[in-house]
């Protein structure tokens, strides 16, 4: 089933094909390409121009059968994921019910409580004015549910307002249209709670929640939750921020780790059992989809299911596991469930990792090997950073296009953070087990486990890993495309050598340089626009010419989210512009970012340290003139072409030249695009 491919046929063909491996690509570029016409502007019959190539496979193969037969399975697979793309978005985009106030009812999905004592929830199996929803709903409560916890059914009401596209301020919002979160609701006073509800994983998260929260202090409970669970929003900012500058923060994503040790524990203890094969191949399977239950079914941890279910197959009927077929089954399988997985986050972090280690990692094993051959010694740690190195490369173009930074300290950090964690999950999740069963010897039993956490956040704490980041420049598409042909040749998959092989990795590597250079370039007589919103919060924008890079702020955003931002379009504000009456408190979220200059409206006194601050109703900066009007918004002008920044954050609508209204790319300024993410 997954072991397809021959030994003797690596010379055969210019790339070694797996149809697991081929099948899943096929939906990726489908879907990819549904979503680049349906958000991007590019017409769907550009797709015609994938049939070149494929002629091109069908001409040249050696063997014409089994190439039209590839050629076959990726039409038909690359329809069904642009279709499937195409249909879901047509059903998320089906929104029945208008803006207005109605009276709700649902049952709470998830609950996060701010620490002003507001509340975030989003509420399943929801109901208006007594109809039935057609979709999931974030509710904003802007008042405390102490009371409250998932599965509750609650009752309320409130504004409801219709989600609108699932692209905004140029992102994607992947988890909306896989949450199925239509419409979104604001409601000033708390809920009535109408008793419990929610299905067994709810219940088993709420155990787990409650055991955690009752028996630990807050911050190691946090900690327990989020690496069981994979639920995050407990852990204090600061700690997690330093954690993700560390470049171990995947560990509290459950993915291939979790799964694959708790699934290896399992299988472990059976076979030291000397269980029959009938029950200890199902029985650690079924157990890690419960899991992967409990875990809310994240793509991450339903990809490493599919993953172990592959090798379970595998070892039941006597196969010879291939990692890439796995890795091709899995990801094909989810993307066959729901296309729209492709653009998640969390989706293409843990394929990406896991197609590193079983396609990429040999190939940087063997730039060590001279090494290792002299010091057997150093051969497993030696492979463990091949590892690393691999990982890190597949994940580069991912990780700078979503936070704008990699962790250098990553790779030093996860080769003791990996063997350390192996070793600990599976005390803390049999911890967990039994204070769930025994509550009243709860904290004894999460002694240990608990101490380890406190280390683990004490020693995140006292360190700064902020200062060795890659950042500053993203990845285009063209260039992050073109960056994995590059890992896919080096990886030996492609039976090219000698001179075709260096005049192909030249050709590449200068594309992805020059591909790279102009995505993050800002041409003379241009201005770029990029914006960071969140409903109800904050809202920032910033605005890059040649010379300058101005940051409007409105609202009070976390130091750690507004550096991410930075991050991820290569900023270093030369000012900053803030918007909200209380500027005093929004320029707190600004001491850990260097500028040089503060601007507020003539009515505003701001007080910041060893910055220059200007309380002026119109200003100019690098040929953009800003203008404050009394509504609150902020008009900008340059090149004849005038904007507007909103300047309630209270508002739902956050507008930037809203004379321009379209979603991504707004208007052309000479030779400028201003573009929105």
């Amino acid at each position: 089933m997954f072991r397809v491919h021959k030994e003797g046929d690596t010379e055969e063909d210019f790339v070694n094909l797996r149809p697991f491996a081929v099948g899943a690509a096929a939906l990726a570029t489908g879907a990819g390409f549904c979503y680049a016409a349906l958000f991007c502007g590019v017409h769907f019959l550009y797709a015609l121009l994938f049939l070149l190539p494929l002629g091109m496979i069908l001409v040249f193969a050696r063997r014409k059968r089994r190439a039209a037969v590839y050629v076959f399975l990726f039409l038909a697979l690359f329809g069904v994921g642009m279709g499937g793309l195409a249909l879901r978005m047509e059903s998320y985009g089906a929104q029945q019910f208008r803006e207005g106030e109605y009276a709700l009812s649902g049952e709470i999905s998830e609950l996060t409580e701010t620490e002003d004592g507001y509340a975030r929830v989003l509420l399943t199996d929801v109901s208006a004015d007594g109809r039935e929803l057609d979709g999931n709903v974030t509710v904003y409560f802007y008042a405390s549910l102490k009371n409250g916890e998932e599965g509750m059914r609650i009752s309320f009401t409130g504004d409801l307002s219709p989600a609108g596209s699932a692209l905004r301020y140029g992102v994607f919002r992947a988890d909306m249209v896989l949450g199925n979160i239509k419409y979104t609701a604001t409601c000033s006073a708390s809920p009535v709670y109408e008793g419990a509800g929610g299905d067994l994983f709810t219940a088993v998260r709420t155990g787990i929640r409650g055991a955690l929260y009752g028996s630990l202090p807050e911050e190691e409970a946090a900690l327990a939750y989020a690496l069981t669970t994979g639920y995050t929003d407990g852990i204090e900012e600061g700690l997690m921020e330093s954690v993700r500058y560390g470049g171990v923060a995947h560990v509290f994503a459950v993915s291939g780790m979790h799964i694959g040790v708790f699934y290896g524990a399992l299988a472990f203890l059976l076979k030291k059992m000397r269980a029959p094969k009938w029950l200890s191949v199902p029985l650690p399977l079924v157990a890690a989809f419960l899991f992967c239950g409990v875990c809310g079914f994240s793509s991450s941890a339903m990809r490493a299911f599919l993953t172990c279910a592959a090798t379970a197959v595998c070892t039941l009927i006597g196969i010879r596991r291939d990692g890439i077929e796995a890795a091709g089954f899995a990801c094909g399988v989810i993307l066959l469930a729901d296309p729209v997985y492709l653009l998640s986050l969390g989706f293409q972090l843990s394929a990406a990792a896991y197609i590193a280690i079983v396609a990429l990692a040999p190939a940087a094993e063997k730039c060590f090997s001279p090494l290792s051959r002299r010091v057997p010694l150093l051969r497993k740690p030696l492979s463990a950073v091949a590892v690393m190195l691999a990982v890190q490369l597949c994940l580069l173009p991912v990780m700078l296009n979503a936070f704008g930074y990699v962790s250098v300290w990553g790779i030093l950090l996860n080769l003791a953070a990996l063997p350390l964690f192996t070793f600990y999950f599976p005390f803390l999740l049999a911890g967990v087990l039994l204070a769930c069963l025994f509550p009243a010897a709860a904290s004894v039993i999460l002694f240990l486990p608990a101490a380890a956490l406190s280390l683990f956040a004490l020693f995140f704490r006292a360190a700064d890993f902020s200062s060795l980041l890659v950042k500053g420049f993203s990845f285009g598409f063209a260039a992050a495309v073109a960056f994995y042909l590059l890992l896919l040749l080096w990886s030996g998959r492609v039976n090219a050598r000698g001179q075709t092989a260096s005049a192909l990795a030249c050709f590449l590597a200068a594309f992805v340089f020059v591909s790279g250079l102009l995505t993050n370039y800002v041409p003379p007589q241009t201005c770029r626009v990029v914006q960071m919103c969140y409903y109800g919060d904050y809202c920032c924008a910033l605005v890059q010419t040649e010379n300058a890079d101005v940051l409007l702020v409105n609202g009070e955003v976390s130091s750690s989210r507004l550096q991410t931002f930075l991050f991820l379009h290569g900023a270093a504000p030369d000012a900053v512009v803030i918007l909200s009456d209380t500027a005093n408190a929004v320029a707190g979220s600004l001491l850990f970012t260097d500028f040089r200059v503060a601007y507020v409206p003539s009515d505003v006194t701001l007080s910041l340290r060893d910055r220059e601050t200007v309380s002026a109703d119109a200003f100019s900066v690098d040929g953009v003139d800003y203008v404050f009007r009394p509504s609150g918004q902020l008009f900008l002008s340059y090149a004849g072409v005038t904007g507007v920044f909103n300047g309630t954050a209270a508002s739902a609508d956050f507008s930037l030249f809203a004379a321009e209204p379209r979603d991504g790319l707004i208007f052309t300024i000479e030779r400028g695009i201003l573009s929105v993410s």
